[in-house]
């Protein structure tokens, strides 16, 4: 993972690894909350109380939801806190080889991305303004582009009415109305499209697996923020 973030622009961040017979009793986190707050001070050292997302990466499964995500969060309780609810969740699905807790840097993104292959033979990018709180879960008015596999050639472009967008908060994320000339504009040039699509299959041969691949598009490129809960 962290060769992925490196390559791909991914935020900073920090993660801790927790193997199935570690896997927290409900209502605490025992030695993982210091190893959370150790790792979310050193993360800080730089910057007092760095806005950060958390969510949760599975490890050895066929299939996960889409990953529960605090987004813009501070302070190493609110980290403990995050935490806490996702391990609690985990502990109700399939835990496979393990979780990784992962914690890195928030992005404010103008635009969010997901790039998915729905089929052998077709790339799907779904975009939205903002931070797309549930773009990867199909809960918010995306566009939606599909090319083909063996060129990137575009196919299909399905424009949306997009009326709201998520945006930072001071702490987490608020939704709020798209400006009115936004609305029904396309998020990605066709040259973006192609782009997040050919970064998209790179990352999920990197992986050798085809999973949901997330970015964040901000003023100086597309970042790479999450592979859809799959480590």
């Amino acid at each position: 993972m962290r060769s992925l973030v490196e390559e791909w622009n991914g935020p900073a961040g920090f993660c801790v690894v927790v193997p199935p017979e570690r896997m927290p009793p409900g209502g605490e986190l025992g030695p993982l909350g210091l190893i959370a707050y150790g790792a979310y001070d050193e993360f800080g050292q730089n910057e007092a109380d760095p806005s950060v997302d958390v969510r949760l990466c599975v490890a050895g499964v066929d299939s996960v939801p889409p990953p529960l995500t605090f987004r813009n969060i501070r302070g190493a309780e609110a980290v403990e806190s995050a935490a806490l609810e996702i391990l609690a969740r985990a502990a109700r699905q399939d835990v496979g080889h393990g979780v990784l807790l992962v914690a890195q840097s928030f992005v404010p993104a103008r635009v969010s991305a997901v790039v998915t292959t729905p089929d052998p033979c077709t790339v799907q990018v779904r975009a939205c303004w903002g931070l797309g709180e549930d773009l990867l879960a199909g809960g918010v008015s995306a566009d939606n582009f599909v090319l083909r596999r063996s060129d990137l050639a575009l196919q299909i472009v399905e424009r949306a009415v997009k009326p709201w967008r998520d945006v930072p908060a001071e702490v987490g994320v608020s939704r709020v109305s798209t400006a009115f000339h936004l609305r029904n504009v396309l998020c990605l040039s066709g040259d973006q499209v192609r782009d997040l699509a050919t970064r998209g299959l790179r990352v999920m041969e990197q992986m050798n697996r085809e999973v949901p691949v997330e970015f964040s598009l901000t003023l100086l490129g597309p970042r790479l923020t999450g592979t859809g809960g799959y480590a």
